[in-house]
């Protein structure tokens, strides 16, 4: 009888672990090239790129590339890229004499110059305006839109721990209402800002998180208010005070980004430099991809996968659970609330002493899901989620197969920074 016990508890096991490799692996990755689009950012300011280079980027996942000419635009098109022309030199003198007349001709004669290519995106110009240009800087993002009315004009703004001096505003949310302010006579024109404080070596661990994570909080709700949408350029590469970013910092950046309702990412930088304080991004300066373009391509492809969901959702509200040390830190940026949130009443760490970020979020069809993400950049994390309705529970939208688990697979296991999308459904 003992033995026929044993025998049994161990059919039932194999029993379960088939049906759970079954119900959790897929037969193959999808090819990037056929994934959704999702807008993911590759900058590309610092070396002219080849052909090959171009190639690479699409297949570590990127959707747009910053270019400088015709030549790199056929090799985008040809890669299945989208790409922002970068304009700075020829834009910019007019964000200091803007004449209406020579300006919109001009902006005329460089979008139809082309706009008619497959892989054409849209104009860049300038890089984190202040108070100072901002009349030009009106008239110059006017008349782009006039030009192309449907693109998204590319400028990236100051982080939340600018300073007056540089931004020229009496602080960092009248900065980003002013330019929202714009913005909100065109709806599908995003607020596109950087921020790579997470790896700023002057401030503590917890410290860079918080101070992140405070700037999204800032920009999601002013332009929550003006109805527009944000994107977000995050660390990329080593530079300045920055260190290069690990699989978990590139996880955190994106997943806390899309916690709160981001509709695009860019990485600042994706390449080195031979002589400038820019090294460690997806490739080194001598083309070789590094350990981080391997991370990025993981990255992207879920965030890809997860598109066709993202695309439709909208923020209602980010929430945390704290541990008791990180409490300490975030103190230091108040406008991190405190779950309960609408949807979830509590979330702990079963395993790691972790703490988490819960982004909610609505769908265009009513329906709610959640964001998990662990904020240990160290630690596995394994939560336990108390819904306010008792009825309810999370599904887990998968993002390597790109669909809904079934009811009973949560899947709450977290690695250091990373997030998880889930759906709130009946239990």
């Amino acid at each position: 009888m003992k033995t026929f016990l044993l025998v049994m508890r161990r059919v039932v096991v194999i029993l379960f672990m088939t049906g759970l490799f079954v119900s959790t692996f897929a037969a193959q990755a999808v090819p990037m090239a056929e994934l959704p689009f999702f807008p993911i950012v590759g900058f590309n300011f610092l070396w002219l790129p080849d052909e090959e280079m171009i190639r690479e980027q699409a297949e570590m996942g990127l959707t747009l590339v910053t270019v400088y000419g015709d030549k790199e635009l056929d090799w985008c098109g040809k890669y299945g890229l989208k790409a922002i022309v970068y304009r700075h030199h020829a834009i910019n003198r007019y964000l200091h004499d803007a004449d209406p007349e020579k300006l919109e001709s001009d902006i005329a004669d460089m979008v139809n110059a082309f706009k008619s290519h497959k892989a054409f995106y849209t104009l860049q110009f300038t890089d984190e305006p202040g108070k100072s240009v901002y009349d030009g800087y009106a008239k110059t993002f006017e008349a782009i839109k006039k030009a192309a009315p449907q693109t998204p004009v590319y400028t990236n703004f100051y982080p939340s721990w600018s300073l007056p001096i540089q931004h020229g505003y009496a602080d960092y949310e009248e900065y980003v209402e002013t330019f929202c302010q714009l913005f909100a006579k065109y709806p599908n024109q995003p607020f596109i800002y950087d921020n790579y404080r997470n790896k700023d070596t002057r401030l503590n661990p917890v410290e860079r998180i918080a101070s992140f994570l405070e700037n999204l909080d800032t920009v999601a709700r002013i332009t929550g208010k003006h109805g527009i949408s944000f994107w977000i350029t995050v660390l990329g590469a080593q530079h300045d005070h920055f260190r290069e970013p690990t699989a978990a910092d590139l996880d955190f950046q994106v997943f806390s980004s899309l916690a709160y309702g981001a509709k695009g990412i860019g990485y600042f930088t994706t390449c080195s430099h031979q002589n400038l304080n820019f090294q460690g991004g997806p490739f080194n300066y001598l083309g070789d991809k590094t350990p981080t373009f391997y991370n990025m391509r993981e990255l992207n492809y879920r965030v890809r996968m997860l598109a066709p969901v993202l695309n439709k959702l909208t923020f209602q509200g980010a929430y945390y659970s704290l541990t008791a040390e990180d409490e300490v830190d975030f103190n230091k940026f108040p406008m991190h609330k405190r779950l309960p949130g609408k949807q979830i009443e509590s979330i702990k760490s079963d395993r790691g002493n972790c703490s988490f970020l819960v982004g909610e979020l609505k769908d265009d069809q009513g329906d709610d899901w959640v964001i998990v993400v662990n904020l240990n950049m160290e630690e596995v994390a394994y939560f336990t989620a108390t819904l306010l309705n008792e009825g309810k529970q999370l599904q887990h939208f998968n993002s390597y197969v790109g669909k809904l688990f079934p009811k009973n697979h949560v899947d709450p296991w977290l690695r250091p920074g990373q997030g998880k999308l889930y759906k709130v459904v009946e239990q």
